[in-house]
C-alpha cells in the first residue's frame, strides 16, 4: 500500500513538470519547528532550511509555484499567501475566511494550519496571461449536521488571483476568495494540461457520490464544463485519498483506502 501511494506522488510530480515547464520545481514544507525548501531544479531534491519570522504551518492546504525558470514565486498554507521572501503577500492575508480559519490559522502562539485535505489548494499559471496565477482553494465550515463525523464541511470552491509583476516582483493579490462553484466537492483538486498546450482541465469529485466535476481553466478564468457520473457506485464512500493524472495526461487515477484504486481514461 505504501508503494502505491509513493507511485501516485511521483505521478503528480511528473505530470506537473512535463506539462508546466518548471512551475513545480520548488516545494515548501513547514511546521512550528521550522521550514524546509526543496528544490528539484537539478533533477535531484536539494533541501534548504529557511529562516523566517512568522509561524507558518503547512497542512493539506499547502501549495507552491515557481516561474518557468524554476524560481520560487509564492506559496500558501491555506491560511495566507506568502511571497518569495516568506512574508504575507500584499492582499494575501486570510484566504478561506470563516470559523475554521479563525480556529486553525490564528490561534496564538501555536497555529495549526488550514485543515483541508491533501491537494486542497492548487496553483496554476493563468493561461495566456504572463506572470499571473490562479490559486484554487476550498473553504471549510464546521459540520453540525446530525450524526456528522467530520470536523469540517464546506461547499465553497474559491479562486484567488496573483500578479507577480506587482511590488518589484514580490507579487500581489488582485482578487481574493471569489466563489467559482458551490457544488459539494471533495477537498481535492487535480490539474491536467489541455491538448491545446495552453489551457488546463481541473477535476474534483463530488462528496459522497461517484460523480466528477470537470472545470476548464482558460484566459477567461475557471468555469465548470460538466459533471460526469462514473466509477464506484457506492455513494456512501467519502474517498479522500489522492487523485492524479498520468504523465501523458490520458489517464486519471483515484485512490483511497475506502474505495481502492480506480483508473479512468481522460480525453484532454
Amino acid at each position: 500500500m505504501k508503494t502505491l501511494l509513493v507511485m501516485l506522488v511521483l505521478f503528480t510530480f511528473l505530470v506537473n513538470s512535463t506539462n508546466a515547464q518548471h512551475h513545480d520545481n520548488v516545494w515548501i514544507a513547514a511546521d512550528l519547528s521550522g521550514m524546509l525548501k526543496i528544490d528539484f531544479s537539478t533533477g535531484e531534491p536539494v533541501t534548504e532550511v529557511v529562516s523566517y519570522s512568522d509561524s507558518i504551518v503547512m497542512e493539506g492546504g499547502g501549495a507552491s509555484v515557481a516561474n518557468a525558470n524554476g524560481e520560487l514565486q509564492f506559496y500558501t498554507n491555506g491560511c495566507d499567501v506568502y511571497n518569495r521572501r516568506h512574508r504575507i503577500m500584499e492582499g494575501g492575508a486570510e484566504i478561506n475566511p470563516g470559523e475554521v480559519f479563525d480556529e486553525f490559522c490564528r490561534i496564538y502562539p501555536y497555529p495549526r494550519g488550514y485543515p483541508v485535505s491533501s491537494q486542497g489548494s492548487l496553483i496554476l499559471p493563468w493561461p495566456g496571461t504572463k506572470d499571473k496565477y490562479l490559486l484554487l482553494h476550498k473553504a471549510l465550515e464546521f459540520d453540525f449536521r446530525e450524526g456528522a463525523t467530520s470536523i469540517a464541511y464546506g461547499d465553497q470552491s474559491l479562486v484567488t488571483t496573483i500578479d507577480m509583476r506587482l511590488n518589484d516582483g514580490d507579487g500581489g493579490v488582485t482578487s481574493k476568495n471569489v466563489l467559482f462553484d458551490s457544488l459539494l466537492v471533495e477537498q481535492i483538486f487535480s490539474a491536467n494540461k489541455h491538448a491545446n498546450g495552453i489551457d488546463w482541465w481541473v477535476v474534483s469529485a463530488l462528496r459522497d457520490t461517484n460523480a466528477l466535476a470537470v472545470y476548464l481553466v482558460n484566459q477567461e478564468g475557471i468555469q465548470r464544463t460538466s459533471v460526469q457520473v462514473i466509477g464506484n457506485t457506492d455513494a456512501n464512500i467519502t474517498r479522500g485519498g489522492q487523485d492524479v493524472f498520468t504523465p501523458l495526461g490520458d489517464k486519471f487515477l483515484r485512490f483511497s483506502s475506502a474505495a481502492g484504486l480506480e483508473i479512468f481514461d481522460f480525453d484532454r
